[in-house]
């Protein structure tokens, strides 16, 4: 009898410890659920205050896209690391912060950044993502554009002078576009089209809110061939662009070529050839000139200017 009390003893004593540790863990738990949904709200809130704060200037969003790295491996592993970005994109960069520092609030985004903003986006837009990257950057320029506002700007673009005065233009436009170099070259100076590269927007227009959806719908269908493969991007924003004017009353206001330095000063556009070789470059209207898009597409993909790619800061200037 005593061995079988004995027995009993034992058994409830590391019950009674089990069942300690059970409300032990439970507790732990329930405080670090606590805590961190203190965090989460302290850490929204602060999200919140900053972008109030932020907001008193119009943002400008520049999207650097990071590949990997195959220029200098010092071991085999190290060809996998993010962050090769050419020279000349840096001083493009640079070229924004020098003349709109004063008044944008100048957001640079990676692939690591870009969900602080859009907390929502249900894309993978690291360098491993399935979906194409010109795709992704196209998605996410609408849905900055629609729930901030402001000038999304690429990163292959040289800016000349302060935006300030032409973003202001928003008190009357709810978009705003720059003359397509490629549109302009081929069309002749007819019917000349907004470029995807540059884009100044009111917040929550209607023409980003719809782009927003049809370039979702793209991205995640794998037939979806209603566009021009090589520029699925354009066309939604061309026709997006009318279905709002027409519908919607949007305002839009398109910006005439001279505003991104697309031809010369002898009337001749300006291309990658002109641009890169000996020759002076002047612009055939000097102080309406802001931007000049420099054609990164052609310097990666042709080998006459993959030296360009590969200067440094110092061999460009």
């Amino acid at each position: 009898m005593c061995v079988n009390k004995l027995c009993i003893y034992i058994i409830m004593y590391y019950l009674i410890i089990i069942v300690l540790m059970l409300i032990m863990i439970l507790f732990f738990k329930y405080q670090t659920k606590q805590s961190n949904d203190k965090t989460e709200n302290f850490i929204n809130k602060t999200h919140t205050r900053n972008m109030k704060e932020l907001s008193k200037k119009p943002f400008i969003w520049i999207y650097i896209e990071e590949n990997i790295n195959s220029k200098n491996w010092d071991d085999f592993y190290s060809r996998l690391k993010k962050g090769n970005i050419s020279n000349y994109i840096w001083l493009c960069v640079y070229s924004v912060y020098v003349n709109c520092f004063k008044d944008f609030n100048i957001i640079l985004l990676n692939s690591d950044s870009i969900y602080h903003y859009l907390p929502k986006l249900k894309i993978n837009m690291d360098f491993n993502s399935t979906i194409e990257l010109k795709k992704r950057k196209q998605y996410i320029s609408f849905c900055l554009l629609e729930k901030y506002g402001g000038i999304y700007i690429e990163s292959n673009i040289i800016v000349m002078k302060n935006l300030i005065h032409v973003y202001n233009q928003t008190d009357k436009y709810d978009f705003i576009g720059f003359a397509c170099p490629l549109k302009y070259y081929k069309s002749y100076e007819k019917d000349i089209t907004p470029t995807m590269d540059i884009m100044i927007s009111r917040k929550n227009s209607v023409v980003t809110r719809l782009c927003k959806i049809e370039l979702n719908k793209i991205i995640n269908s794998f037939n979806y061939t209603s566009y021009n493969f090589n520029n699925y991007g354009d066309c939604v924003l061309q026709k997006y662009l009318k279905l709002s004017i027409d519908n919607y009353k949007l305002k839009f206001l398109q910006l005439s070529p001279d505003y991104n330095g697309i031809l010369d000063d002898n009337k001749k556009i300006i291309n990658t050839e002109y641009l890169l070789s000996k020759n002076k470059t002047n612009f055939l209207n000097e102080e309406k000139v802001h931007v000049f898009i420099i054609n990164k597409n052609e310097i990666i993909q042709n080998f006459k200017y993959n030296w360009f790619d590969r200067f440094s800061i110092e061999q460009i200037l």
